[in-house]
């Protein structure tokens, strides 16, 4: 486990990273009509960060813009299927963009920080995501949804869906890495571990 502070998440199929349109009928309620609601306890699951890097101040971190109005670090996480960020970052996000919006969760996301502390996120918000990376901007397709959650962590977590629109395998990262050592490589000097733990996207 890396030394940032991490979140782990688990998602239902009820929540979607998109936002679409949905038509909604009106139907009459009786009382043969209610059915009580079914409590489903929320899951949770364990994070599997990319970045290695520890804090420190000679390293470079990352940011993301959200809504072309807020730079903030992110960290990629392979392990999570929401991004995540935290309900400070998003009370400064609304302080320079009053649109946006939270939205209630139908089913509550259970989510696991590092030191074992549960939280668990009600509400998320729906932003237009740029990574900047030292290539330059990267913009994702689409809004992109980021669970809220009661932390102090000052890092957006991009998860595993954005990675993906991006052609970033982790998985496939850590098996050459693995190769290179086995070769003799040295991977673990400074210049070279840059090189190749996904500086680019939050490492």
């Amino acid at each position: 486990m890396r030394t940032c502070s991490g979140l782990a998440t688990t998602t239902t199929t009820n929540e979607e990273d998109n936002v679409g349109s949905t038509a909604i009928a009106t139907v009459p309620i009786t009382s043969s009509t209610i059915t009580p609601p079914r409590k489903r306890a929320p899951k949770k699951q364990r994070l599997k960060r990319v970045n290695l890097c520890a804090r420190g101040a000679d390293r470079v971190r990352v940011t993301a813009t959200i809504n072309g109005a807020l730079d903030l670090p992110y960290c990629a996480d392979s392990g999570s299927e929401y991004n995540i960020i935290s309900q400070e970052l998003v009370q400064k996000l609304r302080a320079v963009d009053n649109g946006v919006e939270l939205v209630e969760l139908v089913e509550h996301v259970e989510v696991e920080a590092v030191g074992g502390a549960i939280l668990t996120a009600t509400h998320a918000v729906d932003v237009r995501l740029t990574l900047n990376t030292a290539a330059g901007p990267v913009r994702c397709q689409d809004r992109k949804r980021c669970l809220v959650v009661g932390s102090d962590d000052d890092e957006l977590i991009v998860g595993r869906t954005p990675l993906a629109e991006l052609d970033i395998d982790v998985d496939r990262e850590l098996e050459q890495l693995a190769a290179r050592s086995s070769s003799g490589d040295d991977l673990f000097c400074k210049s070279q571990w840059h090189s190749v733990a996904w500086s680019d996207v939050g490492c």
